[in-house]
């Protein structure tokens, strides 16, 4: 180890105190094809085939497509528990909802016999073309057992959709649900599984929460896989077949941002 110590500090890889030079060459490719800072991408048109139109998948959810959509021009809401303040008897809760920029924001409303506050915040003015919005939520917790449900109606200005969701009294016992993945795990056998998809999982859930309505469901993670973007871009394709050198040279058209 010493006599490679000395021997890098003798090649200017390393200085006298024995730290590698930032401006020295690499010793593990000394010869490498290209040598100082990549040049910044050429927006020029390459060579690559083009994007095929999106079309839907062989799946059974009509929102699947290959490749994959841009978002529509409007999205939500989604709504999240946060918690509830016991003392001034508050539910607390938001809702995100996406609008395409070129649209105004849109209002909520919620139909309940609780008092209900809300206020609105914009989180992004634009991503994606989208404008995001907070709607901060704020219900009346009741004492006692038992359930109640809030209605929420949106107008997009173009349309309107509505929806509901129930919060539990302050002596209910909650009903909860959670989700990881959607797929199955190694401890089901391979002949069940096969004979399902992960829509199945989905509606197992909803026919729980169809019967006996939940006041929350935790979001695991494995939900948004990319498995199939270097399928289905062709750019993406033909770039992980590149030499290592090639990938970080090579043209980069702007059709490919959107």
């Amino acid at each position: 180890m010493a006599n490679r110590n000395s021997n890098n500090t003798k090649n200017g890889v390393k200085d006298e105190y024995g730290d590698l030079k930032a401006n020295a060459l690499n010793p593990v490719n000394v010869n490498p094809q290209f040598m100082g800072d990549y040049p910044l991408p050429k927006a020029t048109m390459s060579k690559i085939p083009e994007l095929p139109p999106s079309v839907k998948a062989a799946t059974e959810s009509p929102a699947i497509n290959r490749p994959p959509k841009s978002p529509g021009p409007a999205l939500g809401p989604y709504f999240q528990f946060i918690t509830t303040d016991l003392n001034k008897m508050l539910w607390m809760g938001s809702a995100l909802i996406f609008r395409h920029v070129s649209f105004d924001q849109p209002s909520i409303e919620f139909i309940c016999d609780l008092k209900v506050d809300y206020n609105w915040e914009v989180l992004y003015e634009n991503i994606f073309d989208l404008c995001a919005y907070r709607v901060n939520i704020f219900v009346e917790l009741l004492p006692g057992e038992g359930d109640d449900k809030i209605i929420w109606r949106i107008d997009w200005g173009d349309k309107t959709t509505d929806g509901s969701f129930l919060i539990a009294r302050l002596n209910q016992a909650w009903r909860g649900g959670f989700f990881s993945c959607n797929g199955f795990d190694a401890y089901v056998p391979e002949q069940i599984a096969s004979n399902f998809t992960y829509s199945n999982v989905w509606n197992h859930l909803l026919s729980i929460h169809e019967e006996t309505p939940l006041h929350l469901l935790l979001w695991g993670g494995d939900q948004n896989y990319i498995d199939f973007i270097f399928d289905d871009i062709p750019f993406l394709r033909a770039w992980i077949n590149m030499e290592w050198n090639e990938r970080w040279t090579t043209d980069f058209r702007d059709d490919l941002k959107k």
